[in-house]
């Protein structure tokens, strides 16, 4: 629909993102997520919730996208997901390569509801180098969260989200890489090192078996 929508629908946007931008602020229905749910294919008892928001919003987020990506610069090199020329391939050679070179003992982790529960403060932009306009436009991005329940036919009222990173947004996967990068830069034992895909962890040490 927006790429169909002509040059006087183009320019529209285009007024309407600059007027965000400027303003530091998004449109409350942007902010508005219908939730689906979606019967998993093993456990039809169990459901998948799929986030839809404002593809006109989602189009907005793509642009800060792209500022915050060039404010923050480099992340992690063990943060494999939601990255350009990284994936599931790069981080299990890396964690083969390692076992390769002597002892291993891995645990893994998968982390529940990250995005629902994991939070972005603005300090951590901050650290990163966020400033100015950006870093006010994404606390709004970020504050005043809502979302309906639509199931069978019947949809919720509105219910405000105090807590996580939208699900479905555009940005949400990279403010949730720059959550994990604090996880993943502490500091650790000797031979200990710790790899993140998304929500998967794989903590892993490589030495002598007396000493893990």
């Amino acid at each position: 629909m927006i790429t169909n929508a002509g040059s006087d629908g183009h320019s529209a946007l285009l007024t309407l993102f600059n007027a965000s931008w400027e303003a530091c602020k998004l449109p409350s229905k942007w902010k508005e997520a219908t939730i689906i749910p979606i019967p998993k294919p093993k456990d039809p008892g169990a459901m998948r919730p799929i986030s839809l928001l404002s593809c006109v919003g989602k189009t907005m987020e793509q642009i800060v996208l792209n500022r915050l990506t060039w404010a923050v610069g480099f992340l992690h090199q063990d943060l494999f997901a939601y990255r350009r020329g990284t994936g599931t391939a790069e981080c299990l050679s890396t964690l083969l390569c390692a076992a390769s070179s002597g002892d291993t003992t891995v645990a893994f982790l998968d982390l529940e509801k990250d995005f629902e529960l994991a939070n972005c403060p603005v300090m951590l932009l901050v650290r990163k180098g966020v400033c100015g306009r950006l870093l006010i436009w994404l606390r709004d991005f970020l504050s005043g969260r809502a979302a309906r329940v639509a199931f069978q036919g019947q949809t919720s009222q509105l219910h405000q989200h105090e807590n996580g990173t939208p699900q479905g947004s555009i940005l949400s996967p990279f403010l949730f890489n720059i959550l994990m990068e604090e996880l993943i830069s502490l500091p650790l034992p000797p031979g200990t090192k710790l790899l993140c895909y998304a929500d998967d962890l794989a903590l892993y040490c490589t030495g002598p078996a007396h000493a893990q």
